[in-house]
């Protein structure tokens, strides 16, 4: 009797450890996970071994609000859409808000406008509509470069057949060493991070805006997951009121 008693109370403990691992796990809901490529400056990039940026700072702000700490994961762009089935996980990018992504995630209130530019090596001969301003048309006779999945990516695909003329990287960074030595004829990219590509290079560059090309960036969670996206707003209107993304571009862009 006395060994049918101990192996209860062996059982009964095991069953106990293993209760409290389950609820431990719980712990994970405590974390917010914000998926991101860090090679978007002034939103997100490396300085030594952190990721900062601007969507960093916003991030930051949203997990104080709701209690937790934030934890950030560094993946390629086209596959942050993907990553967002938990509870806990924002996708912070300098997401353009679409309709094509909006099928599969929820985004936020529209913190950043921005527009797509072409840029391409100081001197190029390039045909305008205004200064400053080309038109998409002539962006089928070049060889371009963007980033996966980005809007420039599908601006492309919508005016030039996804063939050879359009190269396709994970990060921003490899786009300019091809177009330096030539190998494509200009990168398109979104304005703010044009420029600060422009600033930190020694390479000199002219950049021109495209027409009809205007767009908003926004937070994404979860499909459905209202409780998170409306933490996600409140803090977004806070900063947006009174004037603190301003401040984070223009201290990530100094930077």
């Amino acid at each position: 009797m006395k060994k049918i008693l101990i192996c209860v109370l062996v059982l009964v403990l095991s069953l106990g450890v293993f209760a409290g691992c389950g609820e431990a796990s719980g712990e994970d809901e405590k974390v917010l996970y914000m998926y991101t490529e860090a090679g978007f400056a002034p939103f997100e990039y490396t300085v030594g071994t952190e990721i900062v940026g601007v969507d960093v700072d916003i991030a930051k702000l949203i997990a104080e609000e709701l209690g937790w700490t934030l934890e950030i994961k560094d993946v390629p762009f086209a596959s942050i859409v993907s990553a967002l089935s938990e509870d806990n996980v924002i996708g912070a990018a300098g997401m353009t808000i679409d309709a094509d992504k909006s099928k599969n995630v929820d985004f936020s209130i529209p913190y950043v406008d921005s527009v797509q530019t072409l840029l391409v090596l100081e001197g190029t001969e390039v045909e305008t509509i205004a200064e400053g301003k080309v038109s998409q048309s002539i962006l089928k006779d070049k060889k371009l470069g963007v980033q996966s999945g980005t809007m420039s990516d599908i601006l492309l695909k919508n005016t030039v057949k996804p063939d050879e003329t359009v190269k396709q990287y994970d990060q921003y960074v490899i786009g300019m060493l091809d177009l330096n030595d030539g190998t494509i004829d200009g990168l398109l990219v979104d304005i703010t991070v044009a420029e600060q590509l422009m600033k930190k290079s020694d390479v000199k560059y002219d950049m021109y805006t495209i027409e009809n090309t205007e767009e908003k960036y926004g937070i994404a969670v979860k499909k459905g997951n209202t409780e998170l996206l409306a933490t996600v707003n409140k803090v977004l209107e806070e900063l947006l009121s009174t004037g603190k993304i301003d401040e984070f571009i223009k201290t990530h862009k100094d930077a």
